[in-house]
């Protein structure tokens, strides 16, 4: 067997336990510790012990969890665990960007040592795969991209190149398993990635690919009607006669500013034409400018 190699060391402050089976214990019970990640487990240490945790038996991972970080939320996160048939909780304080840092390594060892089943392209030219044809493989999550690996395939999915992703988007597992789709554009169309896990391990992938993608600047020449519409959208309000009036101009107008997001990618089609929602690019460009004040 491959020995254990140790990835990363943060230094800190933890509550071991923070939480046993639901059970709080006092928050009182905060020392000075130190979480050591290898490729393996993830380890608590403090004067008390030490607590080694298998990556595969992590359940979530949260930032600034509710109840245990008043004021703090910037330095905290908790990580749920499973061991002997007991659900527990630890609660680590290291400093703003450690912490930033700590969650998406644990995060990426994490996803990287679970077992998967994928398709791609699931989605291709606009047609879903509904075959029941899954490989099995795994993941591998780095600073720019991800790899796909399984049976003879290997695929590369720049973070830069995801158009879209979200949970049960897709429909086609005959086991009934909970899936993740991405959508990634590569040369002039767009291409489905489904991968179908455990659910807790889908949803601590989905909350990488946020922080991930999050970092990615959007640079997008988009003229004044078409910032006014991505952000009348992201209101709520989709219905191209409100819009109109919002914006003060002709329904037809708002009609040729929707075909031209859609072709940006910018918003996506919903059940029938005209039901429209943003994508996670267009939720991300919408923050980029409300975080630089241009709004």
């Amino acid at each position: 067997m491959k020995k254990e190699s140790v990835l990363a060391r943060y230094k800190g402050e933890i509550i071991l336990p923070a939480e046993k089976n639901v059970v709080q214990y006092p928050a009182a019970n905060r020392t000075p510790g130190m979480v050591v990640l290898t490729d393996r487990r993830l380890i608590f240490q403090n004067s008390r012990g030490k607590v080694p945790v298998s990556l595969r038996s992590i359940t979530a991972i949260d930032k600034a969890p509710k109840g245990w970080c008043p004021g703090e939320e910037n330095r905290a996160f908790s990580v749920d665990f499973t061991m002997e048939g007991d659900r527990y909780k630890v609660v680590v304080f290291l400093g703003p960007l450690t912490r930033d840092m700590a969650v998406e390594r644990i995060r990426r060892e994490m996803v990287g040592s679970c077992r998967i089943y994928f398709k791609y392209p699931a989605i291709q030219g606009g047609v879903m795969d509904n075959s029941d044809n899954w490989t099995r493989g795994g993941l591998i999550l780095r600073d720019k991209d991800m790899i796909i690996l399984g049976g003879e395939k290997k695929v590369t999915i720049p973070y830069d190149s995801i158009v879209d992703y979200g949970r049960n988007l897709f429909i086609g597992d005959s086991r009934g398993m909970p899936t993740i789709t991405i959508i990634n554009h590569t040369g002039e169309e767009d291409v489905g990635l489904v991968v179908i896990g455990e659910s807790h391990n889908l949803s601590v992938f989905e909350d990488y690919l946020k922080d991930i993608t999050d970092k990615i600047t959007l640079d997008l020449d988009l003229d004044e009607d078409l910032n006014k519409l991505l952000f009348v959208l992201n209101t709520g309000i989709s219905d191209e006669d409100e819009i109109a009036k919002i914006m003060d101009i002709p329904v037809r107008r708002v009609e040729k500013l929707m075909d031209r997001l859609i072709q940006m990618r910018l918003v996506k089609l919903v059940r029938i034409k005209r039901d429209v929602e943003l994508t996670r690019g267009s939720i991300r460009y919408i923050n980029q400018k409300i975080r630089d004040g241009i709004v």
